[in-house]
């Protein structure tokens, strides 16, 4: 049963510094379904910023429970959990107490978050804790995850995790994938599910810390690691799931040709020195990196560049953040790798403000979600918020959340994480990798 979900004391309160305050705790009205068939039969999601990761997660737990119900859960239904928090919590003691407070065999599918943990009611929680759980039909999700050390090849152990959770699925075929992954492999990782499921679509976010320094961490029941692989299989015929990740922005009048490239560096634009034309189209804002070289991640989170990988969808395009500019040679590197041939073009904002940009791209994605599975009354859902347009945004980040999307979400409660990188399918493009884009997963 899922009388545990009671246990928590709402009246606790934790010790801060020399005070004693109240743990501000978010509780998210949720949809119940206890229905045969393609359902979510329970939803529930909690969010908290107490300062002991035990206190937060017996507070996000004690937020499920009011939202999702004593007895929803039974026999005959089958429960995973999303956990999300930022990377300066002990993770292991994260995991292992979440493990304890769930009920066993619970599955846990997750990723650390940069700074915040996402929500339509609070906005952005710094130093969160944030858990979602689902309940659907019997069968209706399974589990894998798999760390990777640094000589085994990312898409081989993705295609052995995929192959794991094909074993595990036992006949059954799932509608769609969740995918945690540590930033650098992604594409690499999409191939190795694709070797295994094909074109199933692929959705996701890349684990992510607070200073771009390594600390991100994959979460899951069998363990956390820095570098692996964490998919979620939700099953065909269940639950609906349905996802859209996009980049809100409009290509401008200025492009050229990617004439010398390596993986997810451009030595070459147009046969010029990569960041010499990045710089004219850029201006002012890279000139002190154009001459020391370094890291533009600030520089760049308001000016992506974009390629469009398919010739039968010219303009399907793909948002790609530049990380570093180097020197001598003047190359850039990106956080998405790109082939020779392909046109990069300097991309615009949608609206005026980066803020209304993230606005706007939150709005189309989960209007695109639902029209992707045919969901017309989403259970619970994700936000995926890149890491980048975090830095864009800026003190905005809460305002993106809680303005017209939250109007357009409500009721749907929505958990979400700011991510070094996003994953999805879209029609035209397939499954792949992008970055300064704003989505979600919905399910029903």
């Amino acid at each position: 049963g899922w009388s545990w979900l009671g246990k928590c004391d709402s009246n606790r309160r934790i010790r801060s510094g020399m005070t004693w305050s109240r743990t501000q705790v978010t509780t998210v009205r949720v949809k119940q379904r206890v229905q045969v068939g393609m359902a979510l039969t329970g939803t529930g999601v909690g969010v908290s910023d107490a300062i002991s990761t035990k206190d937060a997660v017996d507070e996000c737990i004690r937020a499920v429970s009011q939202s999702w119900g004593v007895g929803v859960a039974g026999e005959n239904s089958s429960s995973v959990a999303i956990l999300t928090s930022t990377c300066d919590r002990d993770v292991d003691e994260l995991v292992q107490y979440t493990k304890e407070r769930l009920p066993s065999g619970v599955p846990i599918h997750g990723l650390t978050t940069c700074a915040n943990v996402l929500t339509t009611t609070r906005g952005a929680v710094p130093g969160g804790v944030g858990l979602m759980l689902l309940s659907g039909p019997q069968g209706a999700f399974e589990t894998v995850a798999l760390p990777m050390n640094e000589t085994q090849p990312a898409r081989a152990v993705a295609k052995e995790a995929a192959q794991i959770l094909r074993t595990k699925l036992a006949g059954r075929n799932p509608g769609a994938i969740l995918m945690a992954s540590h930033p650098g492999d992604e594409e690499q990782m999409i191939s190795g599910i694709e070797d295994v499921f094909g074109q199933v679509p692929v959705y996701g976010g890349t684990a992510a810390d607070n200073t771009v320094e390594g600390n991100w961490t994959i979460l899951s029941d069998s363990g956390v690691f820095s570098k692996g692989i964490s998919l979620l299989a939700i099953v065909d015929g269940a639950v609906r799931c349905g996802g859209a990740i996009v980049g809100p922005y409009v290509k401008s009048n200025l492009s050229a040709t990617i004439t010398k490239s390596e993986g997810r560096r451009i030595m070459e634009l147009d046969n010029r020195p990569a960041a010499d034309v990045i710089r004219e189209w850029m201006g002012s804002d890279l000139e002190e990196k154009y001459t020391t070289g370094g890291m533009v991640l600030g520089e760049t989170s308001t000016k992506p560049v974009a390629v469009s990988p398919s010739e039968a969808s010219p303009d399907a395009m793909v948002s790609i953040h530049i990380a570093v500019i180097n020197k001598p040679d003047r190359s850039i590197d990106l956080f998405r790798e790109v082939s020779n041939g392909q046109r990069l073009h300097y991309m615009m904002q949608k609206g005026t403000t980066a803020v209304m940009s993230a606005e706007i791209g939150l709005v189309e994605s989960f209007e695109q979600a639902k029209q992707v599975a045919s969901i017309t009354s989403p259970s619970a859902g994700l936000i995926i918020y890149c890491g980048g347009m975090g830095i864009a945004v800026g003190d905005g980040l809460s305002k993106s959340l809680t303005g017209q999307f939250a109007e357009i979400a409500s009721p749907t409660p929505l958990l979400g994480m700011t991510c070094f990188g996003e994953q999805t399918f879209s029609p035209a493009l397939g499954n792949h990798h992008r970055n300064l884009s704003v989505g979600v997963i919905l399910f029903e």
